[in-house]
């Protein structure tokens, strides 16, 4: 699998399912092999900068400029409220207050519940997009359909898919190059440990070099 180019974590995710199938296989007395017990996967080396790189600002904006109001929430939930894709399209109305400019997370990773604030782009589209049909959940769609919907945007668009996650990235990249502190940062994405936002400085310093190579 390796070989075939899957990252070392999408490995171990496969291992552990062929684990667990075989171990219900012996349960069932099916089988009494136990293949992939000393299979591990590699390593993976790279630095947290350089996997899941961050949308750049212009291409974000180039989405958005041509997005229906269903995937405009989306860009906007992802790339400035810096929800996590089940985050996103868990997302219900009751949990959505426009007057107070905030929504409520909850059952995020590892079962916490945090406070986002809401910037007047995301409030307008909000009010834009509506309950319809009585729905509960503000997208209503699976996070794979909602990667998918994604995709076939920046494919129709001239702009490189880099996964739902990636609008998170930006989310956070931005903040940080905005002057806010790493702790500001991490409570507003709902980290757990600040040593995670860090990435988003590197991603920060890789931006302005960028643009003053430009000037």
């Amino acid at each position: 699998m390796e070989a075939a180019g899957k990252a070392p974590a999408s490995v171990g995710v496969l291992l552990a399912g062929a684990r667990a199938l075989y171990e219900a296989l012996r349960w069932a007395k099916a089988t009494k092999d136990t293949p992939f017990t000393d299979v591990r996967p590699k390593k993976d080396r790279r630095r947290p900068w350089d996997k899941r790189q961050p949308y750049p600002d212009a291409d974000v904006q180039r989405l958005l400029d041509v997005a229906p109001v269903e995937m405009r929430v989306l860009l906007r939930l992802g790339g400035i409220a810096g929800l996590r894709a089940s985050e996103i399209t868990g997302l219900k109305w009751e949990s959505v207050d426009l007057d107070g400019g905030a929504l409520t997370v909850v059952n995020g990773k590892g079962g916490k519940t945090r406070r986002v604030l809401l910037s007047t782009s995301l409030i307008e589209d909000l009010r834009q997009l509506g309950v319809k049909d009585g729905s509960l959940l503000v997208i209503g769609r699976t996070p794979e359909a909602a990667r998918a919907r994604l995709r076939t945007l920046c494919t129709q668009n001239n702009v490189p898919y880099l996964g739902l996650h990636a609008l998170r990235h930006t989310a956070g990249t931005r903040l940080v190059r905005a002057g806010f502190q790493l702790q500001d940062v991490a409570e507003h994405l709902g980290h757990s440990d600040v040593q995670t936002a860090r990435t988003y400085g590197k991603w920060a310093d890789d931006r302005l070099k960028e643009h003053l190579r430009g000037l």
